[in-house]
């Protein structure tokens, strides 16, 4: 799946564009879970990728 990335303010106003990003396709269902899934946005990548 392709989809476009944006961040946008709480007013709905896009604040920062991050493009198209690809998503692979899974093999069977995602697990279940009642957490929210991690941020996978350009920013928080360069964050976690700087605190290892």
């Amino acid at each position: 799946m392709t989809i476009r990335v944006h961040q946008v303010d709480r007013y709905g106003t896009v604040t920062r564009e991050y493009g198209t990003v690809s998503i692979p396709h899974r093999k069977g269902p995602p697990p279940l879970t009642s957490a929210l899934p991690s941020c996978a946005c350009p920013d928080r990548r360069a964050e976690e990728a700087t605190a290892q």
